[in-house]
């Protein structure tokens, strides 16, 4: 089988959750032998060791806005189903790329659309795009089931047309030693962690609303924030106006040996969102055995089993700062709420469980 999928980026590294799916779907389908083709913007980095993996490079390095890509992308897509023949087309981003879907489908009808949704923030001025695209396609793929109940409500899309493919966890690597913005820890700080785009959706302005009670009950506590975007420079306002500014790191971006660094050094994983496709970051924070705290909205209650294997709470400070708290000054029942948070991610969310899920949906669409 061939299968043709445009992409904004698939780097193995990306600190994008939705990136980081699609690229381990790519390469699940190239392990089953199936012959992916991708097209990139100019230079972009993607996994040279797959096999089974055909990579072409647009004219352009930087794609903004990045709806302009199905334009881009429309050339490529004709030129390469007439040399190839693939047998699917799949769009990782309607918003983006759904207008070359639309074009592709109607030169050549008959060759399957696969779609994923990976965007959950509204959109009136994409909606119209996403709604065609999903309608001109045989199959979408979403993270959660609260995505799927976005698309049967929201896009009116049949259930059987929908499946559902969970994330997986962060790849075992070996840490050879610290980064350097470690420096300022010693073996008894308590490591509160963020991980995620720094805007409105992610609610990161949460963060130094709780830090600052949590500093008055463990004053050896660290806030830990990897991430960039619009809402940087309003937090760090926050942070330097509660004088919280000295005792944060924050990190733009982390990859690689250095984000599994903070992954492991971490005491308390943090994601307090407003709205959330599937929560990447929860999971892989969950693969290296420590406790995590979301809130009680959008896909995280498929993840966690509250007080089980972590925490789902209302966005109340005062809830957050008694459960980080009481974890800080428990190391006994921390351990237990990580050890189990591993395990229940290590049968649930594992990346070969994607691979075989994604396959499945070929396989059943060529029936």
């Amino acid at each position: 089988m061939k299968i043709c999928s445009p992409q904004l980026g698939i780097s193995p590294i990306s600190s994008l959750g939705g990136e980081i799916y699609d690229y381990q779907t790519l390469k699940g389908f190239t392990q089953k032998g199936v012959k992916v083709f991708v097209y990139l913007p100019k230079n972009r980095p993607y996994d040279k060791s797959l096999k089974n993996f055909y990579v072409d490079y647009c004219f352009m390095k930087h794609i903004f806005p990045p709806w302009i890509y199905s334009f881009i992308s429309m050339p490529y897509l004709v030129r390469t189903y007439k040399k190839e023949k693939f047998d699917f087309l799949r769009i990782h981003s309607p918003r983006f790329l759904g207008l070359a879907a639309i074009f592709f489908h109607l030169l050549y009808p008959k060759v399957p659309i696969i779609a994923s949704l990976v965007t959950v923030d509204p959109s009136p001025i994409f909606y119209p795009i996403e709604w065609l695209t999903f309608k001109v396609s045989k199959k979408i793929i979403v993270q959660s089931d609260y995505m799927k109940n976005i698309l049967i409500t929201k896009y009116k899309v049949s259930p059987n047309k929908i499946a559902v493919t969970y994330g997986g966890q962060f790849d075992t690597l070996k840490i050879t030693k610290a980064p350097k913005q470690a420096e300022i820890l010693n073996k008894d700080t308590q490591v509160l962690l963020f991980m995620g785009v720094l805007v409105k959706r992610k609610n990161p302005l949460f963060l130094a609303d709780i830090f600052k009670e949590v500093k008055k009950e463990v004053p050896n506590s660290k806030l830990v924030i990897i991430g960039n975007g619009p809402l940087k420079k309003n937090l760090v306002k926050k942070l330097k106006t509660e004088n919280l500014l000295d005792d944060s790191i924050l990190i733009d971006y982390a990859y690689g040996k250095e984000k599994a660094y903070w992954l492991k050094r971490m005491n308390v994983f943090l994601m307090p969102s407003f709205d959330e496709g599937f929560g990447l970051a929860v999971t892989e924070a969950m693969s290296f055995g420590k406790p995590v705290i979301t809130s009680d909205r959008a896909a995280f209650e498929e993840i966690i089993t509250n007080g089980q294997n972590g925490y789902s709470l209302p966005l109340k400070i005062v809830l957050w700062v008694k459960t980080i708290t009481a974890l800080l000054k428990s190391p006994n029942a921390s351990k237990k709420i990580g050890t189990v948070a591993q395990r229940s991610v290590q049968k649930k969310f594992n990346w070969s469980g994607t691979h075989s899920l994604n396959y499945r949906v070929l396989l059943e669409m060529v029936k």
